[in-house]
């Protein structure tokens, strides 16, 4: 996503004597990066174990969100079974994938599931699940080009200042928050 080719030439630095420090200072930017915006920069397959599923008035289904963005696909979804003590895998009519611009959600279709989900709205039903998706911008043309120049601007900063990198009240790490507060993701209810 962010080269270390770019960074060179975006610090107009032409000596190759620091481009494993460079390189290193482009891959902690990037983790930095992912922290702050709760994004996830680099394509990633992830298994989610969730303890419950939320209710909503919003939603026919009790839900699961699926905390990570941006979210490309929504491969399995596993319900923990008591009897087999295993996770069995629900059928495409059992669950159903709402995408949402940050957040998705799985919602679990309780006729298709026989589960008891009569707990009032807004409280949490105990049920081991687990979601396997796929998150992450898909190529790095994808990601936004203002946290491709803010990832640049931090790795030349760390290259800059070596030793200061990870304060949390770093003038550095100050900068690359305020450069991605616009990317960062809140939660977002309905």
């Amino acid at each position: 996503m962010v080269t270390l080719a770019s960074v060179k030439d975006h610090g107009n630095i032409t000596r190759s004597d620091k481009d494993t420090v460079i390189q290193d200072n482009i891959d902690a930017a990037v983790d930095c990066a992912e922290r702050i915006t709760g994004r996830l920069l680099r394509p990633a397959t992830i298994e989610g174990f969730y303890n419950d599923a939320r209710r909503s008035i919003y939603e026919r289904w009790p839900y699961v969100p699926i905390e990570r963005a941006p979210v490309t696909s929504v491969s399995a979804v596993n319900l923990w079974s008591s009897e087999t003590k295993t996770f069995e895998a629900l059928t495409s009519e059992q669950f159903e994938v709402k995408e949402k611009e940050i957040h998705w959600r799985v919602l679990l279709d309780t006729l298709n599931l026989n589960l008891n989900f009569g707990l009032p709205i807004d409280t949490l039903q105990p049920y081991l699940i687990r979601v396997d998706f796929i998150a992450g911008y898909a190529t790095p043309a994808n990601v936004p080009p203002k946290i491709k120049a803010a990832i640049r601007q931090f790795a030349l900063w760390l290259t800059a200042n070596p030793g200061d990198c990870l304060d949390e009240n770093g003038t550095g790490l100050m900068v690359l928050k305020s450069a991605l507060s616009a990317y960062t993701v809140r939660a977002v209810f309905a």
